[in-house]
């Protein structure tokens, strides 16, 4: 074979094809056997001619199938000549591509955050990571396609950006300008909630010094924030049942005492009234 300055890249997939096919082209043309790939040349007028086409026809079948993947051999093991070698991977790469270019396009339309929102990085390189792939089998979006993907996939967040956005006209709506709107409010939300969280922890202390009962229930009272030993309830209770008890008959102490102080005084009182009648009896 002759050498040339074409490089031709080995066709491994779909992805591939359209510079695979370029290059062997390429090649082909150089040496003038194109046209057998194509099936375009006269009618054979005599066996010579035929035998020339017969030659040519093997040079492009060589070089088309010198420069494919072992995963495509099989593809065109039964092929004779160079057209037949060029439909057969025409009709496998449109079906290959056709299958990827309906799942990279359904990728796009259909990413749903509702249920795990991803953050906003990896969804803009998921979105130009899948448009870079489809641009190798097929056209891919537009620029403006692509932001309105974006903005249709974004967190609910960002719906008050969105609306203003909106209000934009559509040559300002540029891939770089979006998403540099974007990263600007998702660093504003941020440090707002920061800013919210550090409020939170400042009015609302959570110590667990200062409040040791914060998550228990009184087993007396079936109330959370403290025990039984510390309810308030059970020993109102206790104070009242104290002071409802009924008094009991025994007098106490002091009080017998000072009974008996009057008995002995009555007794003694007694005494010297009996004294003083018996001495007047006597005179």
């Amino acid at each position: 074979m002759e050498r040339t300055n074409v490089i031709i890249p080995l066709l491994r997939g779909a992805q591939d094809y359209p510079a695979w096919k370029h290059a062997v082209k390429m090649v082909c043309m150089s040496k003038d056997v194109w046209r057998y790939v194509e099936r375009r040349f006269p009618p054979f007028e005599n066996e010579d001619a035929e035998e020339e086409r017969r030659v040519n026809d093997q040079k492009a079948l060589t070089i088309l199938q010198t420069y494919l993947a072992p995963n495509l051999i099989q593809i065109v093991r039964n092929c004779h000549t160079a057209h037949e070698t060029m439909h057969a991977i025409d009709q496998h790469c449109f079906a290959a591509s056709l299958s990827s270019r309906v799942h990279l396009r359904r990728t796009l339309y259909t990413i749903d955050q509702s249920t795990t929102p991803m953050p906003l990085l990896d969804l803009t390189m998921l979105i130009q990571s899948t448009n870079d792939q489809l641009l190798h089998v097929d056209f891919g979006l537009q620029e403006q396609d692509l932001v309105i993907v974006l903005m249709a996939a974004l967190d609910p967040k960002f719906d008050q950006l969105v609306l203003l956005l909106k209000q934009e006209s559509l040559q300002n709506l540029t891939w770089q300008y979006v998403t540099s709107c974007l990263y600007s409010e998702e660093q504003r939300l941020l440090r707002a909630e920061d800013k919210a969280q550090s409020l939170v922890a400042h009015v609302l202390p959570h110590s667990p010094k200062k409040k040791p009962y914060a998550f228990k229930k009184c087993s007396y009272c079936e109330k959370k924030g403290h025990s039984e030993d510390y309810c308030w309830k059970k020993r109102d209770d206790k104070k009242r049942a104290e002071n409802e008890k009924p008094k009991s008959s025994k007098p106490s102490s002091r009080k017998t005492t000072y009974k008996v102080a009057q008995a002995n005084l009555a007794e003694c009182s007694d005494n010297d009234s009996l004294e003083s009648a018996t001495e007047e009896e006597n005179f």
